[in-house]
């Protein structure tokens, strides 16, 4: 315009000159050589980006603003092939990551003196499959639920999934993790590919049913929870079966021993029973028992937490002649106890002593140990 030589006077008297036309045009004009401009031609979370040095502008990921918290443009997809169920990391439109459609992904790194987060993006395949005999510790037939996580795996330099009974795994603390298997069969485990050495992020979960011969069904629903976290979970043991001692010092029951995270609030132990299927059979017992031989003898249960005891229940009666050997039975849930501990991890155990060992015994029968947290 600076060439442009026109006037124009108005009824006042004032005129218009081309000076002030440029003037007014360079002030409107808009800078956009930083601006992000979200354009035809661009994938999900890209925008139209310029340095402003006269580089030819292209599309680019706009930075996430929400920080750490920071996760987009993805979904989950859950398949299942002759029992096995595979998870699969895909992108919002449901395909698999690639270098012109990417998920973004921030994890945290935390240190012991400082915090911050990472940021990365997914670019290539990315799942996890759960064979067919791996039940995550759930009862046969029941519509279950199984968590997805990812997290970065820093020896491949990529991010991984991870699956679990449990959906509170990313309040972090030390992750109880083991790689999936024929056999990850506990509720208590965050079964991956990959070494977990930073705290995953809950992707979502699927419903689903792993049937009594050993293989996962088709999913009932696929679902994502960004930014999601449980405020509670719980573990739960393996069955003791049928075990016993006769030692007088404490010793854990069989399988009866428990790592987990706590949060800062309470924990309840609780001794419960197996599958409520087992009633009736043969082999189900569902009690702590004592033998005791002697009206000055007893036997001991007690709940502890990193081998300190919380608390001892003492089992013993009183008999009619020194010659009988009379049973004290305890049904499952009599022995509970809520602890109190700080924010970490913690192993929880449950033990038991006849004392003294000589002519006494105590039996566990199918004896499971729930921890909630």
């Amino acid at each position: 315009m600076a060439n442009n030589t026109f006037t124009k006077t108005y009824a006042d008297g004032a005129a218009l000159t081309a000076a002030m036309l440029d003037t007014a045009v360079q002030t409107l004009q808009l800078d956009i050589s930083n601006t992000a401009i979200a354009t035809t031609g661009s994938t999900s979370g890209q925008g139209l980006l310029s340095n402003g040095s006269g580089i030819a502008a292209s599309f680019q990921s706009i930075p996430d603003p929400q920080g750490p918290s920071a996760l987009r443009n993805y979904g989950l997809k859950a398949t299942v092939a002759s029992g096995v169920m595979v998870v699969t990391l895909t992108t919002k439109a449901g395909s698999a990551p690639s270098g012109s459609d990417k998920v973004d992904f921030n994890y945290s790194t935390n240190g012991t003196t400082s915090a911050s987060y990472t940021s990365i993006q997914v670019s290539g395949s990315t799942t996890i499959s759960l064979n067919a005999s791996a039940s995550l510790g759930y009862t046969p037939t029941s519509t279950t639920r199984v968590y997805v996580y990812a997290y970065y795996n820093t020896a491949a330099a990529a991010v991984k999934l991870a699956l679990s009974a449990r959906s509170d795994f990313d309040f972090g603390g030390s992750v109880i993790t083991t790689a999936v298997t024929a056999t990850s069969d506990s509720h208590s485990v965050l079964y991956s590919t990959a070494a977990v050495t930073v705290v995953p992020r809950l992707m979502g979960y699927v419903d689903v049913a792993h049937n009594s011969t050993g293989s996962w069904q088709t999913p009932s629903k696929v679902n994502i929870t960004q930014n999601e976290t449980s405020n509670s979970g719980y573990y739960i043991a393996a069955s003791s079966g049928t075990d016993s001692t006769t030692s007088s010092s404490f010793v854990a029951v069989l399988n009866q021993s428990l790592t987990v995270i706590a949060k800062g609030g309470p924990v309840e132990i609780t001794a419960i029973g197996t599958d409520p299927a087992t009633i009736g059979s043969a082999t189900s017992g569902w009690y702590l028992k004592s033998s005791i031989s002697s009206v000055t003898h007893y036997a001991d249960i007690q709940i502890s937490r990193g081998g300190t005891a919380l608390t001892i229940y003492r089992m013993a009666i009183d008999i009619k002649t020194s010659a009988d050997q009379c049973q004290l039975r305890l049904p499952p849930g009599v022995i509970r106890f809520v602890d109190f501990p700080p924010p970490g991890s913690h192993t929880y155990s449950l033990e038991y002593r006849a004392k003294p060992a000589s002519g006494n015994s105590i039996h566990a029968e199918y004896v499971r140990m729930l921890v909630k947290v």
